[in-house]
């Protein structure tokens, strides 16, 4: 019985976790929340979209003859390194609030972690940072907290 519960519970947090997904990346995308310049982690943006992005900025650099400069920046395990107050905030800034705001406020507290090797378990230890990993809410969740990177150059 108590497995049967734990199951439903699971199933229907992974519903729910796709309505929330829905209802955020409709927001954001209807209001042009997301930076222009950003293509990865997004519906229907490909490598393609970058690679021709940048060739066409490398192209009109050389016809212009002017100097390019790229900056790539490698944001490896960025959905572990997220800090929760910061996403708050900047879902706040979004227009994230009210009930909403603290829904994800909840979404991210309280969720504990533990490793387990040929049986032996360590300690539960909560998570203070990052996104849940394998949730639908995971990716966009990290894509609006780079979201502000581009503004950090004007060019």
């Amino acid at each position: 019985m108590y497995e049967t519960l734990m199951m439903m519970m699971l199933i229907f947090s992974k519903l729910y976790e796709k309505v929330m997904y829905k209802r955020l990346y409709s927001f954001v995308t209807s209001y042009k929340i997301i930076h222009h310049l950003q293509f990865g982690l997004q519906e229907n943006h490909t490598v393609d979209h970058t690679l021709i992005s940048i060739t066409e900025a490398i192209r009109n650099t050389l016809d212009g003859r002017k100097y390019q400069c790229g900056v790539l920046i490698d944001l490896q395990k960025a959905f572990v390194t997220v800090n929760h107050d910061i996403l708050l905030s900047k879902l706040e800034h979004y227009g994230i609030r009210g009930t909403l705001l603290m829904w994800f406020q909840s979404y991210l507290s309280q969720r504990y972690q533990y490793v387990s090797i040929n049986g032996n378990d360590s300690i539960l230890v909560m998570i203070t940072c990052g996104v849940p990993q394998g949730s639908v809410l995971g990716s966009l969740l990290c894509l609006l907290f780079i979201n502000d990177l581009p503004n950090v150059s004007n060019k």
